[in-house]
């Protein structure tokens, strides 16, 4: 999109006293396809490769439509990044181009305070191995103003799982708080800590440099001031008594008894072992860490290493969400407590559906496309049973399935398998006279390409106006140029872009916006603003 420049005089997007938004008559389409896009994609894409699509062809049609809504206006597109159901790789980027660039922000939608709670807002709601590599990122990119010093600093110092966070992500924290502070800097700092009497001037420099970052912790200053001493690489604390915390404690202990280090995450206690107790097997970490070390979604990650290890490992399934629950059937495979848990998960996510119907028509993709890529093995598919699910739950009467290609598996589980071949299924599904039919495909269809459209516009020709809507789990980098970021297997079909359950909210919000722009960019600020207030 071209940038309006001052001597234009040209915004592209205002809003009056009255709340109401007006697009300059002349970018229209542009803002359109531009805000689209970013719907279609933020909710799929990963910045990985996918079945069809390699890395780099991702990344660079990822950053071409987050610069479409940036140029338009900075604050719609920091609104945007506050949106239930976006990917983590997408909140990253969006974090880092605000915080890079501040051009445009005498005529954003949000005032700088505003811009700076929504970038708070979803850092705070970001992974911490995520946060980190962001972080890594600015470093290496060498951008340290005031704003991101300030997002790094309270990010670390004031979260609840600061202790934990210094013995897990040690060097990646060490990093980022080099980076804001200065090496110089944390090395008087780490000197200051260690002092067991500190001076006036001490504490002042502490107040500085850490204790002004954590107001609303609820963690104690002393425990802050040691996992920061840990962080900068001491291996000693102040007191002779040692350290307070019992996680870091665990961690020096564990060098004499790895049985000392039974509440350390996995990795750590296996980075131990390997140095100090190489005699001593991988095997005995995870039973020493499966009960205290480890989260819910750890045990259901190491599964088949424990497996192999001869460990009997249980999991608890209710704490998966529901990708990720059907993520670990489809490599495991599935059972009645995992088919039950995946149930409880759609019903839940299904009762708040902002669109219900009494009879539904589902039509899921299970070809070899939806397998995924080697860097996101089955998670297309697992998306898939994921809205297979969702869907059916939110049916206020009957739902009718009809799979097209894979192969069925007992609980519930399809494994990616095949050609695709939508357009029977959808003609089969359209025989039980639905009120509406969702089909849960990439858009890729191969056997042949083009015959589900051909379908469609032959049943509209004859009166069938059955609603359709295309639920696509992946973004096509290819797609972009055509105003979108998924495939589209028909004209005539509408596309919902859904990465997770909770994301299907922003498919309504794009119909919205392509119905009526003004307006419907007036509702996505009237959904996103209200919890930055808070």
């Amino acid at each position: 999109m071209p940038r309006a420049t001052r001597s234009e005089e040209t915004t592209i997007i205002s809003q009056n006293a009255r709340g109401e938004i007006t697009v300059n008559k002349s970018a229209q389409t542009d803002v359109r396809n531009a805000v689209i896009s970013f719907l279609d994609m933020s909710s799929t894409a990963t910045g990985r490769q996918t079945f069809y699509n390699s890395k780099e062809d991702q990344l660079a049609a990822v950053a071409g439509i987050h610069e479409g809504v940036f140029m338009a206006n900075r604050g719609l597109y920091a609104a945007m990044l506050t949106l239930p159901g976006l990917t983590d790789f997408n909140v990253q980027h969006g974090i880092m181009r605000l915080l890079q660039d501040l051009n445009g922000v005498e005529t954003s939608l949000l005032s700088p305070e505003s811009e700076w709670a929504a970038i708070d807002y979803v850092s705070h709601n970001l992974p911490p191995q995520r946060l980190f590599k962001m972080f890594k990122t600015l470093r290496a990119n060498k951008v340290n103003n005031k704003r991101v010093v300030k997002l790094i600093l309270r990010s670390i110092l004031a979260h609840k799982n600061l202790e934990f966070w210094s013995v897990k992500y040690r060097n990646l924290l060490k990093q980022s708080l080099q980076h804001a502070w200065g090496v110089s800097a944390s090395t008087k700092l780490r000197a200051t800590l260690q002092k067991n009497r500190k001076n006036i001037e001490d504490k002042r420099w502490i107040n500085k440099r850490i204790l002004k970052y954590t107001h609303g912790s609820t963690v104690s200053e002393r425990t802050i001031q040691e996992c920061v001493l840990f962080i900068l690489g001491s291996e000693h604390c102040w007191t002779s008594a040692g350290w307070n915390s019992p996680l870091i404690n665990g961690f020096f202990d564990a060098r004499q008894s790895l049985q000392m280090g039974k509440d350390l995450p996995p990795e750590v206690l296996e980075g131990i072992r390997s140095i100090y107790h190489p005699h001593i097997s991988h095997a005995e970490v995870l039973e020493l860490t499966k009960n205290r070390g480890m989260t819910e979604g750890q045990k259901a990650a190491k599964q088949r290493s424990a497996q192999k290890q001869g460990v009997k490992m249980e999991f608890n399934p209710n704490a998966l969400d529901l990708v990720k629950l059907y993520i670990y059937a489809l490599e495991m495979g599935g059972s009645q407590e995992i088919l039950q848990a995946a149930q409880d998960k759609a019903k839940r996510a299904a009762a708040v559906m902002p669109v219900t119907y009494n009879k539904i028509g589902i039509v899921l993709d299970a070809s070899m496309s939806m397998f995924g890529s080697k860097d996101q093995k089955r998670r297309p598919m697992a998306i898939g049973l994921a809205m297979r699910d969702v869907l059916a739950a939110s049916a206020l009467d009957d739902c009718f399935v009809s799979v097209a290609g894979g192969k069925p598996a007992r609980h519930g589980l399809v494994h990616p398998e095949g050609d695709t071949s939508l357009s029977e299924s959808l003609l089969e599904t359209l025989k039980q006279e639905p009120d509406v039919v969702y089909m849960i495909t990439d858009g890729y269809e191969n056997a042949p390409d083009g015959r589900l459209n051909e379908v469609v516009t032959q049943l509209r020709r004859i009166g069938i106006d059955t609603p359709i809507y295309q639920v696509t789990p992946v973004m096509a980098a290819e797609a972009v140029k055509n105003q979108g970021a998924i495939r589209r297997i028909s004209k005539d079909i509408s596309p919902l872009p859904v990465s997770q359950p909770e994301a299907i909210g922003i498919s309504f919000i794009r119909a919205a916006i392509d119905a009526d722009l003004e307006n419907g960019i007036k509702g996505l600020l009237n959904i996103t603003l209200p919890q930055l207030e808070g």
